[in-house]
């Protein structure tokens, strides 16, 4: 069996399920800052694994936020725009045509959206759950996701001209180990405060150019072209020397030392 942590559609659920889940009588705080309170309930959903269900006063306040502007823009075209043309996420749901043929907010949905607010759910088949590292485990798929998306665009790993199986394996190695290398830079610059996204870094990387001059003496010169000023903190934050010819008048940052634990 292969364990699996997915986003609920809570408001997709059977009824009883979703009566549950908006029963907060026994929930549990397990996060609380000065921004938001969390709290968490588990459901047994028999064959269908574990439903944890979450509810965050923060997203609570963003749900709310986000419907009443909908609203507005509803108000401002209800008038002079027919129901198909509403093409807003929310927009369509909130809208119904009254017997008189005039759009309408359709107060009994909006009742019914109301009651979810803050509230999002996590389904697994774990046995062991703890809703405070399931959170957190969930809230970090999207850097298994954007690996996959950089192994699939960026880097190119689908062996698609090799056919010989010495080459292919080559492939995926290189390509390995280039996602390493990028995860390792990206680390770097994080711990200097640099922020940098990779379709960026690529561009600025991609703008270095060397000429190389044969000269008459057969030896062969490097000429390296004036890079991007951009590159400078990156260079120094990867402690690589800089030439003093391109150094920045804002100076550079100060490298922190990198702890990675080798596995």
């Amino acid at each position: 069996n292969i364990n699996y942590v997915i986003a609920a559609r809570i408001k997709n659920t059977k009824k009883e399920i979703q009566g549950k889940i908006l029963d907060q009588s026994d929930y549990k705080k397990i996060l609380s800052d000065k921004d938001d309170l969390i709290q968490a309930k588990t459901i047994n959903l028999s064959s269908d694994g574990t439903l944890v269900a979450f509810h965050s006063s923060k997203r609570a306040r963003k749900d709310e936020r986000d419907r009443q502007k909908d609203i507005e823009r509803i108000e401002k075209y209800i008038k002079s725009t027919t129901k198909s043309q509403l093409t807003s996420r929310l927009k369509k749901p909130y809208v119904t045509i009254s017997k008189a043929c005039k759009l309408e907010i359709d107060l009994d949905k909006l009742n019914h959206e109301k009651r979810f607010d803050g509230f999002f759910g996590i389904q697994t088949n774990l046995e062991k759950i703890n809703p405070k590292e399931l959170l957190s485990t969930y809230r970090g798929l999207w850097q298994v996701e954007q690996t996959f998306r950089i192994a699939k665009s960026n880097l190119e790993i689908r062996p698609v001209f090799h056919y010989n199986t010495k080459r292919i394996r080559a492939h995926f190695l290189i390509c390995y180990m280039s996602l390493s290398l990028i995860r390792y830079v990206e680390f770097a610059l994080l711990i200097n405060n640099l922020r940098y996204p990779i379709d960026q870094l690529h561009l600025l990387l991609d703008q270095m150019r060397v000429t190389k001059v044969h000269h008459t003496d057969n030896n062969i010169y490097s000429l390296l072209e004036d890079p991007p000023p951009e590159l400078a903190p990156i260079y120094q934050a990867l402690n690589i020397k800089w030439h003093k010819k391109f150094m920045p008048s804002s100076g550079f940052v100060v490298p922190q030392k990198l702890q990675l634990a080798v596995i």
